[in-house]
């Protein structure tokens, strides 16, 4: 089955000119925020309301401020809009309005919409955990979320290295190339045997072979990561950490 066809209906941006022009006393901000507002509600908008919903804002940035961690959302809100509707940023050195259209359409498609608002979510939990010099881990759950959870937290990571990591399962076939892409990334994992029912396509089904995995996992994080979390409640595999740390 094909994939459902996405039009682009409506759209504007916001203005712009060169840095020491007539826009410079304007910020990201007050640039944006009536764009948004005429978009959605303005005589050429979209209308809000009935069955008219906004799914999703993607705002999209050339040379963002770091003072904000996702500029979509300050600029949804202060446009006094549905504050329930999610909203990223894209960052993009040229075509920023095309990268954050194709994006926006490419969740739509995939029916991704709530990873979307997930994203959203986790960026202003770390905002808060960042100022605040707390750490945010990202729990697993079952393999049909392995990869979206390792996606988004690669995507919050390099904004927020140290207050942010994530938790690998010895038990995937997967994990040896999950833990080396968090070595290369220099993240912060905690390392488990995974409790999920998986099938043998997936996952080791026995345990002495899914200790020797994690043994292998437990190795290679404490060589080459970072601060790696060593979870487990199993005697053998606790002495083998203590063994290899002597």
């Amino acid at each position: 089955m094909a994939d459902p066809a996405t039009y682009i209906v409506q759209g504007l941006r916001s203005p712009f000119s060169r840095i020491d022009r007539e826009l410079e006393a304007f910020d990201a901000l007050q640039l944006s925020v009536p764009v948004a507002q005429q978009t959605v509600v303005g005589e050429i908008g979209l209308g809000i309301g009935g069955d008219r919903q906004v799914d999703l804002v993607v705002w999209g940035s050339v040379i963002p401020s770091l003072a904000v961690a996702n500029w979509g959302r300050e600029v949804w809100l202060d446009a006094a809009l549905d504050q329930s509707v999610p909203a990223l940023t894209i960052v993009q050195q040229c075509a920023t309005s095309l990268a954050a259209a194709t994006h926006a359409a490419a969740q739509a498609r995939a029916g991704k919409i709530d990873l979307a608002l997930c994203y959203d979510n986790l960026l202003r939990l770390l905002s808060v955990a960042t100022e605040k010099n707390i750490f945010v881990r990202l729990d697993m759950e079952g393999s049909d979320l392995t990869e979206s959870t390792i996606s988004i937290f690669e995507s919050a990571y390099p904004d927020h290295p140290d207050h942010v990591g994530i938790v690998l399962q010895a038990y995937l076939h997967r994990t040896a190339e999950d833990v080396a892409r968090m070595c290369d990334l220099n993240a912060r994992v905690r390392i488990c045997k995974g409790a999920y029912g998986e099938p043998a396509e997936i996952a080791y089904q026995d345990m002495p072979t899914i200790r020797e995995r994690y043994v292998d996992y437990m190795k290679k994080l404490i060589v080459d990561g970072r601060y790696p979390g060593i979870a487990t409640h199993d005697d053998i595999l606790i002495e083998a950490t203590k063994t290899f740390v002597r």
